[in-house]
C-alpha cells in the first residue's frame, strides 16, 4: 500500500483521489448514501480514486467542450502548447493547475447531477429499475470519449515532435 501511495503523483492526488474523496463525502452528508465498499481503507482508496477519475474525465470530455463552445475558455493551438512546454517547464505546471480547476468545477457539476438523479430515482420507477444500466452506459460513453481524446493528444504530440525534429535536421 505504501509503495502504491509513493507512486501517486501530485497530479493524480489533486485530479483523481481528492475529488473522489470530496464527492463521496458530499454525497454521504447530503443524501445519506455511501458510495464506499466497506471499512477497508485500501478498498475505499480505490473507490475514491475511481470516482475521482470519473469526475476528471467528465470535466475533460463534457465540461471543457461546453466551456469552449460558450467561449468561457480559449486554447492556443495544441502544437503551440507542445512547443512552449519544451521551452518552458512552467507551462506543464500551469496546465496541471488548470486541469485541477476544471476537475473541481466538474466535481460540483457531478454532485448536482447526483442530487437530481437521486430525486429522479425516488420519483420514477423506470429510472430506478434501470439505473445500473444507465450508469454502465454513461461510463462506457465517458471512457470511450476519454480514450479517443487521449489518442488524439498522443497523435498530435507525436506529429509536433516529428515536425520539430525534421525542422531541426533541415537547419
Amino acid at each position: 500500500m505504501e509503495r502504491f501511495l509513493d507512486k501517486i503523483s501530485s497530479y493524480n492526488l489533486l485530479n483523481n483521489l481528492l475529488p473522489g474523496v470530496i464527492l463521496c463525502f458530499l454525497i454521504r452528508k447530503r443524501i445519506k448514501y455511501s458510495l464506499l465498499l466497506g471499512n477497508s481503507l485500501v478498498e475505499n482508496l480505490f473507490v475514491y480514486y475511481f470516482i475521482g477519475i470519473v469526475v476528471s474525465r467528465f470535466g475533460s470530455v463534457v465540461v471543457e467542450p461546453i466551456c469552449k463552445k460558450l467561449k468561457i475558455i480559449t486554447f492556443m493551438p495544441y502544437d503551440n502548447f507542445v512547443l512552449a512546454s519544451y521551452k518552458d517547464p512552467k507551462v506543464d505546471i500551469l496546465s496541471e493547475t488548470n486541469n485541477t480547476y476544471r476537475t473541481f468545477l466538474s466535481l460540483f457539476i457531478v454532485y448536482g447531477i447526483f442530487i437530481i438523479w437521486n430525486a429522479l430515482i425516488r420519483d420514477c420507477l423506470f429510472i430506478k429499475r434501470w439505473q445500473n444500466l444507465f450508469l454502465c452506459m454513461a461510463l462506457i460513453i465517458l471512457f470511450a470519449l476519454s480514450y479517443n481524446k487521449q489518442i488524439n493528444y498522443i497523435n498530435r504530440r507525436i506529429k509536433v515532435t516529428i515536425e520539430n525534429e525534421e525542422k531541426n535536421n533541415c537547419m
